[in-house]
Parts: C-alpha cells; structure tokens; sequence
C-alpha cells in the first residue's frame, strides 16, 4: 500500500467471510476520537466485510484545510471477504470529512460519510445542580464552538443516544448539554491551547452523594446514574480516554459530611478502576447556601486532594452572580475560566499566574491577649480582603468574634472582638452566599473554606470571670445556625411585640429570630432585618444590612386592630406597614421557624408583649433587665443558665425547650453575653451636648460631646460585676456596681465621660489615688486600665476621654498595706440520710479588707460564710474582700448514705421485701394481718422501714390475686381459604402473659394465625412462669378448595380437593354441571370454574392443542358396560373398517393400559379390568388414526 498526502495509510486484515458490503466500524458525524498526547494524532478504523467482486472501494479523507488523500481498494484483493483501514488523523482546529464509495465499471456510489470529524481531549463532568449548570439566569450558548464537542445526552430516561453533537450550554437533560461553566471551560481549551474537546456532562440536579454511587454487580446498570455515564462512555469509546474529571456536589448532602466522605473514596476507587487513565480529579469544594452543607463536609472536600490519587481541589468561593444555590450566567462564566486555568497549568503546562485557590497554612496568635490572630496563606503575590470578608470567619470553641480583617503580603490579620480563653479553640473559614466580601489572590482565585484549624501560640489570658453571677447581661444562648433552636409554645397574641438583643455571626440562613410554626416571621435573611405575615415575610425590611458580629437591639411590633406593622433596630423606626392581615399563629420558636431556618450566633433578653410597644417604651427597656412582672409582658428569657436544656422563662408562661444542640454541645451554648444591660438606663436619639444618669446612690454618670449623631445609651448595673479581679496595681472601690454605654454605628472620638461619686468611697487611700477600669463588655473576663482619666477631688468626678469602650467601674491604686486574705472550709452538719439537702459548712476568712463576700462553687456571692441544705457533693468558697481580692478555700466534701432502697415483689397472694442502702440494722412494720407478709388477702398494705440513724422508707403494695385462666375465639374471616385464627385471652396470674400451642414455643402475641383444620392444645403462662393448659380446640373448617386439570387430546379432567363436596364445573362460564369431564372440545384455552357446596371458588385452565377432528366415525358404535363398574368391563362395537387403538387414561393424564383390535363390519366385543385402580373417573380412548373417541369410566365399589 502506498500513503496518500500524508493523511490516509490503508491496512488490510484478514477476517470473517460476508456476502455483501457491511460496516462494522465507521466514524460518526461531528465524532471527536482521542488523540494520543505523545503524536497528537487519533487513529480512526474503518472495517467491514464486501463479497468478492471486480469493483473497488473507494475511501476519501478530506481535511478542513483542503489537503485530501484518496485509498482504492479492490473486491477482489481481500482476504476472508474482510477489510480493515485505519488512518490517523491530527489534532488541532480543523475537520475531516470521511466516505466511502463504491466503483463499478461505470458508476461511483456513495456508501458511507461523516462530515466534520476531529481529534482532542476528553473531559467528563459530574455532580448535581452545579454541574449540570443549566441556564438559570442568562444565556451561554454564545460560546458554542465547532470544535466542543458532547456524546448522547445525560437524560435518565434516554439510553440509545450514540450521536454527536456540537455542545451547547443552556439545556436541562437535552442531548448535547454539557452546562454553562462547562462550555466556557471547553470554549476557552480550545481557544487558547488550540484542541478540540469534548465534554461528557452526567450530573443530575438535587440528588445526594448516595445517588451517584456504582452497582459493584453490574457496573453499567442504568438504573444508576454512574452506569449511564460509564455506558455513554463506552459506547463512544472513550474510557481509556478521560484526562480529568470534573465534580460539583454536595449540597444536598448538608451535614452528613462522613457520609459524604466515605462515599466520594468510593466513588473515586470507582473511577480509578472504569476510567483507568484519569489524570486530574477537579472536586469543586461547594459554598453556602442551599441545602447548608456543613463546614466539615467541605473540609473534607478541600482535604481529599491530600490523600486520593490525582485528586485536586476547587473552591466556589471567591465567585459572584450566586443567588442562594446557582449562579447566572457570568457567575458560571467565572467558574468554567478558573478551572481551566488550572487544567492549562495541570494538564498542558501553560501556567499564567496563580492558577488556584487560595490555602491558609497556617494560624497563630500574635498577642498575649489572644486579640488577633495571623494566617499565613499560599498566596504568591496581590492578596486582598474585600471590605466585610472578615465576617466570614468563626472562633471555634470560644465567644470571640472577627470583627476586622487586614493584608500583609501573603498574610492575612484578624481582630477579634475579645480575648480568646481556650487553648485548643480553632478557626474556620466559611465564605458566604451571594457575591463580593471575599478574600482573592492576584487572580482573583478565592479562599478555601476551612473548618477547625488549631489557632498556634496560644497565651493564657487573665480569666477573672465568675460563672454564677449574672449581674448585666449576665449570659447569651449560642446557636450554631444548623438546627439549634428554642421552643416556646402557644405564647402569642394576635396584637404584639417582640424584642431581643441580637449577635449576629453572619451567613446566609434565613436566620429567624422570633417566629412561629406557619403564619409569623421575625427574621434576618442575608443579613436584612425583616418580618411579615402569612408567606408575606417581607411586610417590613429595613434597608441597611446588618453588621455581623455586634450586639444590636431588634424589635418588631403589630396593631392587630389596624393592621399596622412596625420594624425597629436599636431603638430607630426602620419600616412600617399598613393593612397587614393577622396571622392566627399563636406558635413562638426562638432561634427559628416551625424548627427550621435557625439562627446563626448568640440571642439574649428575648421579650414578648401581649400589646404594641410604643417607640418610648422600646427605647426606655431595651438597656435595662426586667423583674418579669411588668404588665402585658406575656414572656421574658433572661438565657442567664449555664448548663441545661431548658430556658426559664421569668414570666409565668412555659420553660423554653432546647433542641438540637448536640453538635456545638449543649453547655457550651451558654455563653457569657455582651449585650448592654443594666438595672437602669437613660437614651438620646438627638444631637445633643450632654446626657447623664443618676443611680439612687448620689452617683452619677455624664456624657459630653458636641455631636452624637446617631444615639447613646447609658446604663447602671447596681449588681456586683461578674469580674471582681480589678486590673494590676487597683482594687475596686465598690463592688456593688458599675456602668457603661451603648453606640452603634458610629465613632464619637471628641468626648468626655464624667463619673461623680456622691462622697470619697474609699477613706483609707487618698483620693487622689481613685481610678477608672474600663472593659470592652460583660463577656471580657478582666478589667483594663482606662489610658486617659483624670480625677477632680473638689467636684468628687473622674472624667475619661478617647475611645468608647462599653463597660466603666471605680477603682483605686492600691497603696495600702493589709495583710493577706486567707480562708478556711469546714463541714459542720454532715449528711445521715440519702436525698436531705441538710449538708452545712461554714466558711471563715482572714485578712484582706472586710466585708467579705463568699461564693459558694462559683455562684452568686452572699455576705454569710454559712452555707446550709447542701446536697451530696464537693464544695470551696470562694472568699472575696472589699479590695476585689480573692482567695479559695480547701476543698470538702458531703458524703451520703447509699439511699435506703426498699423493693416489694407480690407473687400471688405473698409479699417478698428486699432491703438495701442506708445503714443496717432494719426494722420495719406493716398494717398486714400476718407479720410475714405471706397468704394475704386481696388489698392494699403499707410498709415502714426504719434504718439505725432513724431514715425511712415509706411504700405500699398491693394484693390482687386472681387464678390464671383462658378463653380463646375462633376468628375465619375467610371461610374458603382454608385457614382460621385463634385468639387466646388470658385472665388472672401475673402479667405479662405469654402463649402457646405446644406448651414448648412461647409468644407475647396472643393471636394465632393461618391455622389449618384440626385440634390444638392451647397453653397460657404468666410472669411467674405458671402454665394453663385448656382442653383441646377443634378448628372445624374445611380445607383451601383446590383443583387441577388434566388434557387429554380433546377432553378436559378437573380434579378437585379439599373444599365441601359436592363440586360443580363451568367451563368458560357455561351452566354449572357435576360432571368434571369436558369432551369433544375444539383446540384452544379453556377457563374451568370449580364450585363446592359452601359456594367457595377455584379456577384451573387448561389448553387442548389436538388438530385433528374430534369427531367420531358416523358408522362407529362403541359402549362401555356396565358403567359404572366395579373393576370389570365390557367395550363393545361395529362397523369399524380399519384398526382401532385403544388407550385408558386417568384424570390426570397417566396412560394405564392399551390395546389394538383389527377392522371389523360386525360386532366386536373385549373386556378390560379396572379393578387394582382407586374408585373414580377414566378415560377410554379411540383412535383410527385420524378420528377421535373418547367415553366416560366410573369406577366405584
């Protein structure tokens, strides 16, 4: 053979003989073939078999460019009648044309063509919603290409599509459809690296992990969406052919992030196996939103590149035009250029730039507050934080917030809003739904979700805190935005308010603060407060989107008379609306709607009013703590508890109920609060120069400043701080209160806070020494030294200027000399008896500066060291003096007891007392005739039972002895079925009972079912094992109807069974007879209806499949005598010219004897006997051979 323009290169192989032209392998229209990487080329086969002939094959390849080369190939040249050409063809932005042609003497006959054929690369994609990547909000078929190709389409109910297509970006299941970021990926390999693909797109939208998954038997099963992938792939030819995989998903798989993981492993060993030449596995780590996927399944996402073969992460992070779940057509355009710059980088080493997502490395604390935070990222060069990405990240393990975010070359700097006390805590980053706030590299590649990273140099903070005391805000509830929430119950009124103070740590959950079960919502979706009725949820919205991670008032109140809704933050009218319909949904969650679409961070002061609050009135509350017992206040949770699944509610309506607070843990979600409460607070909402609040003291504080352009709050808290532990080198003045203020939104640099002290509260120090703390809010555990204060001894003020912090209490330098504060702990009335909470100790202290205050474990303080009506456990007290010094004492512990248990067991009519605990000897009496408890009569008895320290147990029992007996009922619902039920009930003994029918097997259920007839021993036993046994039960029915049919050439037998005789039969619905032979029938299917006397009903068929004439000779005369018979009888006839077979058959078709006699004209007469055969019916068969007899045998005795 000789090589035609370089393009055809023809191979004839020998093979199997045919008698005409056929193909066997021949390119497809629009086909992409894989090319080889190492020539750039793809073979192409053309085979078939022709007859051998004196004409000849002609076969054309013509490329996009012109260039054409042209093979003949003679009929009569082949060996075995086969052909086989094969050719290559090269890869690159041009066509071929393919045909086939038939040569005659005379004529050119086109046999086969495909036009527009190519080689490339091959790429699938994988997943659901995001990587079909439908047109949801604009059109990509604008970058269709000639040269991106797909194979047959993704639709589940299509299986013999083998066609190619151009690929196009917009269709849902349509063939050709390989999504939008798909295209713009294929669009842009083609366009910048100059190679065709193809692009085999197999997601299917909304399904979880599980859905995706290989049937291990069978592999191309199509009833799963992973074999009508692989069956796709290999009816194209290309298995061994796929360069990377592309895979979005996890949405749907929301929290199940182990099963997510231990499913993609298998779905990865998978593919390793049934596309073996896979070169990249690209898994799109997916991003908040619809279906809340989990940080950890995301981290998993971002870590199976660490540990699976060829495996590479994604992230969606970093890309705009998301809606909640999908993306419109530039957001898909973003997506598709991403991944294939880092398929250009992988797969065909043409790096430009930072060509991947953006890894954190590494995260440290930077100061000895734990304050901020430093992450080191992979990031080469141009990292940015887009203003509000720092919401984007969460302190795992503790309070603190990310309030603020900076740059420092390939670092990023995070603030926090207060210290972080956990040594262990970790940081997470969790992007966001929606566009912008993001952190980006020169690329504009975003960063990856990560979950849990241990936070390194971690310092151990001044940690001054008082758990049990709950003066301000005292403690928050935490709610991890998954599925934690409160229930409250049936709380609200058709006019109302509701008000709460609000953390709000980000992310776009519909974030519902207080909402009910149908009809009411009280909501933060995407940040934007709102509330509405009725499916109408956005009757009011404010226009400003909240800042996340600050402490906001929020309110919402409704005139149900008016129809007036009424939306506030902090105090400020935001939205308002008219004629809105009550919604009759009396239904209150916490946290949530109807116990979905949870809030994510902290709740505190939630309050609900059977009236509409008037704006005053919100302003007036919203900084100060509540009793519980203001008018129309319906409920109040202060969220003050530290452990526990229960809210109290300080009203008195119902406890609010916890629910699914396992994952953050149920503890940790009490959380201290900093929110800024006080027992009394004075506001401005107006550009004023001065605003002050004077306690019940004399004390009093003032505000100075020349513009406050939003509002202030100030605020007393005449309770004892939660921190008692004043900064270095103060004690406290007066431990009984302190202060502070609330902004929002603004920064008032230019101030003076002035603090006035009715008289010097401290005379054993000069005055000049006084000194003001400052803390950020009532979650910092320490106080810190307010830099710049000054202190005026004539006006009794200490002012401070600079900038806001929340919290302010009066402190002194300490320059007194007092000896050290000590103190002792002892028990002076130890426990007797288990369950008393009669425990007392007594603590004593020494030094320091009285008063003393005492906390017993951590709670609230008390001026007395006397702690009575303890409860088993270990206690210290914790000795506070008048100098915030503090001091612990020893440790002692309240021993019990074990309890005095006492346990009566009747049996029968006897009394067995057992006795344990407490501390032996026992005594007991009984109101019981017999001393020994035994032969009581029927009736109730009280016991005393007395321990050596005098402990008791007071208990009763009672006797109700009845014999154990039995009754049963016989239950056929069925008469014709053959089966029955027996109900066993028993009476007496003990219970539970259990039964039986062979006093051997026993069951709890006390019904017996599908019994066949006969008679069965019917047995009960009781708890104490005691066995009735009732006479024997008949089952008296008859058995299942039952009947078979039997052919015999053209005749029918039916043989009944069971039932009541006698039978009737209807063949084919004919007139019931009592003859259960059907005779003399045409061939065909026939229906017998068996009939008995109880009227129960079978039905048998049978088939006669005789051709022949069933008729009898007209000259034939052929009896049976006598019939019936006892065994003998007697056939006899005439006129019957040829030889005769005869044959005797039962009903079921077995042949028991046969004969011939020759032709006879006369008479002819034989007998035959019957009798070793059961009474019944036969029958005697003729034949001649071409005609058919049949007659009736009763055999009876």
């Amino acid at each position: 053979m000789k090589r035609h323009s370089t393009l055809l290169c023809l191979l004839l192989i020998p093979c199997y003989l045919s008698a005409q032209i056929t193909f066997q392998q021949f390119p497809k229209p629009l086909q992409l073939y894989p090319r080889d990487l190492s020539t750039n080329t793809a073979q192409v086969h053309i085979s078939g078999t022709a007859a051998p002939s004196s004409d000849s094959l002609i076969i054309t390849l013509e490329k996009s460019d012109g260039m054409k080369g042209i093979q003949a190939l003679s009929l009569n040249d082949l060996v075995g009648n086969q052909f086989v050409v094969s050719f290559d063809i090269a890869a690159g932005l041009w066509s071929y044309n393919i045909k086939v042609e038939r040569k005659t003497s005379n004529s050119l006959v086109l046999l086969k063509e495909a036009a527009n054929v190519v080689a490339g690369d091959v790429f699938a994609v994988e997943g659901q919603s995001n990587a079909q990547a439908v047109a949801y909000n604009g059109d990509a078929n604008g970058w269709q290409n000639n040269f991106v190709r797909c194979f047959g389409t993704s639709n589940p109910t299509v299986f013999d599509d083998t066609n190619w297509y151009i690929a196009e970006g917009n269709g849902y299941f349509s063939p050709g459809a390989i999504g939008q970021w798909a295209l713009r990926m294929g669009y842009m390999l083609q366009e910048n690296l100059l190679v065709p693909v193809a692009i085999i797109n197999g997601a299917d939208p909304g399904k979880p992990i599980e859905f995706f998954q290989r049937n291990d038997a069978q592999h191309t099963d199509s009833t799963t969406n992973y074999g009508r992938l692989l069956q796709r792939l290999i009816n194209a030819g290309l298995t061994d052919h796929i360069r990377a995989m592309m895979y979005y998903q996890g949405e749907s798989d929301g929290t199940r992030a182990d099963i997510h993981k231990t499913f993609f492993e298998a779905l990865h060993a998978d593919w390793e196996e049934d596309l073996p030449n896979i070169e990249a596995y690209y898994v799109v780590q997916v991003r908040e939103g619809c279906g809340a996927p989990s940080l950890q399944l995301r981290e998993y996402q971002r870590a199976f590149e660490d540990y699976l073969h060829h495996a590479k992460a994604v992230t969606a992070n970093g890309i705009n035009g998301h809606d909640g779940c999908h993306y419109n057509v530039l957001g898909y355009k973003t997506l598709g250029e991403k991944i294939y710059k880092q398929i250009s980088a992988d797969l065909y080493n043409t790096p430009t730039g930072e060509q991947t997502n953006i890894r954190v490395l590494s995260a440290s604390f930077t100061n000895d507050l734990n304050t901020q935070i430093e992450l080191v990222t992979d990031a080469a060069s141009g990292l940015t934080a887009q203003l509000g990405s720092a919401y984007d990240f969460k302190i795992q393990g503790a309070s603190a917030s990310v309030i603020g975010i900076q740059v420092d070359a390939n670092k990023l700097i995070l603030a926090l809003d207060q210290s972080v006390n956990t040594p262990n805590a970790g940081l997470s980053y969790s992007g966001h739904s929606g566009s912008d706030a993001w952190v980006l590299n020169a690329d504009g590649y975003g960063m990856f979700t990560f979950y849990n990273l241990l936070i390194d140099n971690y310092h151990i903070v001044p940690n001054f805190d008082i758990p049990g005391i709950m003066s301000g805000s005292g403690n928050c509830l935490l709610l991890d935005g998954t599925d934690d929430f409160v229930y409250v119950g049936s709380v609200l009124n058709s006019s109302y308010t509701k008000e709460a103070w609000i953390n709000w740590q980000g992310g776009t959950q519909a974030n519902n603060i207080i909402s009910g079960a149908a009809n009411t919502a009280f909501w933060l979706p995407n940040g934007v407060l709102s509330a509405g009725h009725n499916n109408a949820w956005w009757q009011v919205t404010d226009n400003v989107v909240m800042t996340p991670n600050q402490w906001t008032h929020v309110a919402v109140t409704y005139e149900a008379a008016l129809g007036e809704l009424n939306l506030y933050k902090n105090g400020k009218l935001v939205s308002q609306a008219q004629n809105v319909p009550s919604h009759n949904d009396p239904e209150v969650y916490v946290g949530a709607y109807g116990a979905c679409c949870t809030f994510q961070g902290k709740i505190d002061e939630v309050r609900i009013w059977d009236t509409v609050r008037t704006l005053e009135e919100i302003r007036a509350n919203m900084c100060q703590k509540l009793q519980g017992t203001e008018p129309n206040l319906s409920t109040y949770f202060r969220f003050d508890e530290t452990a526990g699944g229960a809210a109290p509610n300080v009203t008195a309506a119902p406890d609010g109920q916890l629910f699914n607070f396992q994952g953050l843990g149920l503890n940790e979600a009490w959380q201290r609060s900093g929110a800024p409460i006080g027992t009394k607070s004075t506001y401005t909402y107006k550009d004023v120069d001065e605003i002050s609040l004077t306690t019940s003291s004399g004390d009093s504080l003032i505000l100075s400043t020349p513009d406050v352009p939003d509002f202030v709050q100030l605020y007393f808290v005449e309770e004892v701080p939660n921190v008692l532990k004043p900064a270095d080198g103060y004690v406290l003045v007066d431990n009984q209160r302190y202060f502070g203020l609330f902004y929002a939104n603004q920064s008032i640099q230019d101030f003076d806070l002035e603090y006035f002290y009715a008289n010097n509260p401290f005379a054993l120090v000069q005055e000049q020494n006084l000194g003001l703390l400052q803390r950020k809010n009532n979650a910092q555990p320490y106080w810190e030294e307010t830099p710049q204060f000054l202190v005026n001894e004539v006006d009794n003020t200490i002012t401070a200027n600079g900038i806001f912090y929340q919290e302010y209490i009066l402190a002194i330098n300490d320059s007194v000399t007092i000896n050290p504060l000590s103190a002792q702990l002892a028990v002076t009335q130890a426990l007797l008896c288990s369950g008393l909470n009669a425990g007392v100790i007594n603590a004593t202290a020494q030094g320091g500066l009285t008063p003393y205050s005492y906390s017993l474990n951590g709670g609230t303080p008390q001026s007395s060291g006397i702690f009575t009506g303890l409860s088993v456990g270990n206690y210290s007290v914790m000795v506070i003096d008048q100098l915030g010094d503090t001091i612990t004492t020893n440790l002692v512990s309240l021993q019990s007891p074990s309890p005095l248990d006492v346990s009566i067991q009747v049996i029968g009519n006897d009394a067995v007392v057992t006795v344990n605990g407490g501390t032996p000897p026992y005594i007991w009496s009984s109101n019981a005739p017999n001393p020994d408890l035994q032969n009581l009569s029927n009736g109730t008895y009280t016991l005393v039972v007395t321990d050596a320290n005098g402990c008791q147990v007071n208990t009763s029992f009672m006797v109700d002895y009845q014999p154990l007996s039995l009754t049963t009922t016989l239950l056929d619902d069925d008469y014709c079925d053959g089966f029955a039920s027996l109900v066993l009930v028993a009476q007496g003994g003990e219970t539970p009972y259990q039964y039986s029918l062979d006093n051997d097997s026993f069951q709890a259920a006390n019904t017996f079912q599908d019994l066949n007839p006969g008679d069965y021993s019917v047995y009960v036993k009781d708890a104490n094992g005691q066995v009735f046994e009732l006479a024997p039960v008949e089952i008296n029915i008859p058995y299942l109807l039952k009947a078979t049919a039997s052919v015999l050439a053209d005749t029918i037998a039916v043989t009944p069974e069971g039932g009541t005789p006698p039978y009737g039969y209807s063949l084919n619905g004919a007139p019931i007879q009592t003859d259960s032979l059907f005779f003399n029938l045409a061939p065909g299917e026939y229906s017998i209806e068996v009939n008995d006397a109880a009227g129960c009903i079978t039905v048998v068929t049978g088939t006669i499949l005789t051709n022949g004439t069933h008729t009898p000779n007209a000259n034939w005369s052929f009896k049976v005598s006598p019939n019936p018979s006892t065994g003998l009888f007697e056939l006899r006839g005439k006129n019957a010219p040829q030889e005769i077979k005869v044959s005797i058959w039962d009903v079921t078709g077995r042949l028991l004897q046969s004969f011939d006699f020759e032709s006879f004209e006369s008479s002819f007469s034989t007998n035959f006997n019957l009798s070793e055969q059961a009474d019944g019916i036969y029958i005697l068969q003729l034949t001649d051979g071409n005609r058919y007899e049949n007659l009736r045998l009763v055999k009876m005795r």
